[in-house]
């Protein structure tokens, strides 16, 4: 309602963390990567960038909350996690 431009949604991710207070699990993203296309279905959205594609294991340096640490499709060393099917079966389709 706000404007008819196209959007692009940027830095959306959802953790697998059982971090306090945020949600986080495999199954929580797998819903996320389901449920976020039909949110966004009604805009003109051009374009969805899923922000992290593979979990940070030592990198980068710092004090990272285990939230944005975990949000990874993959895990640290490539495995896939069951949200990255989902991820493959939208856009590649």
């Amino acid at each position: 309602q706000y404007t008819n431009k196209p959007i692009i949604v940027s830095e959306s991710g959802w953790p697998t963390t059982t971090e306090a207070g945020f949600h986080g699990s495999l199954e929580n993203q797998r819903m996320f990567i389901e449920r976020f296309p039909l949110l966004i279905k009604d805009i003109n959205t051009k374009l969805w960038i899923y922000f992290f594609l593979h979990d940070w294991s030592l990198w980068p340096p710092g004090n990272y909350s285990e939230y944005f640490r975990t949000m990874g499709l993959r895990n640290s060393r490539g495995t896939p996690k069951e949200s990255w099917q989902k991820w493959q079966d939208i856009y590649t389709h």
